[in-house]
């Protein structure tokens, strides 16, 4: 259950990845889209037969541009904020696996100990129930030999 629990989070995490990557590829798209803005707008200034319409929609793409970097560069850091958020569970959860280890290890030494215990317990009784015969023999044999004043 735990090592299914850390394949997920490898899992997840390589797909956060995988996303990281496509943020920066989108950015780096969208870098070369305000470029090549920024180039017609150049032309658009020198040829400056473009009617007003035409600087209207430029400002409009270049706005939504603008609009569209802003949002990927929020997915880029919320991605980063992801990554970092597996990497510290898998790390949480690689403790929690170490720390069941250790219980288990301690688990088994307590059982070998009573084992142990339980066995010498057993000896002991063993040896007070022949010490009881022999204290009842002794006694017995002891009964016949009366003392005369």
């Amino acid at each position: 259950s735990v090592n299914a629990t850390v394949l997920a989070t490898q899992t997840d995490t390589q797909q956060v990845q995988q996303g990281s990557q496509l943020a920066i590829s989108s950015g780096e798209a969208l870098e070369e889209l305000l470029v090549s803005a920024g180039e017609m707008n150049e032309q658009a200034l020198e040829a400056r037969r473009v009617n007003e319409r035409t600087l209207q929609v430029m400002d409009a793409l270049n706005t939504s541009i603008e609009r569209v970097s802003a949002v990927i560069e929020e997915n880029y850091a919320s991605t980063q904020n992801i990554q970092q958020n597996a990497h510290e569970t898998l790390e949480i959860i690689e403790q929690i696996a170490a720390l069941s280890e250790e219980n288990a290890a301690s688990t088994e030494e307590i059982s070998a100990s009573t084992e142990e215990v339980s066995a010498q317990v057993d000896d002991m009784a063993r040896s007070v129930a022949t010490l009881v015969l022999i204290a009842g023999e002794l006694q017995t044999s002891t009964a016949r030999f009366k003392l005369t004043d």
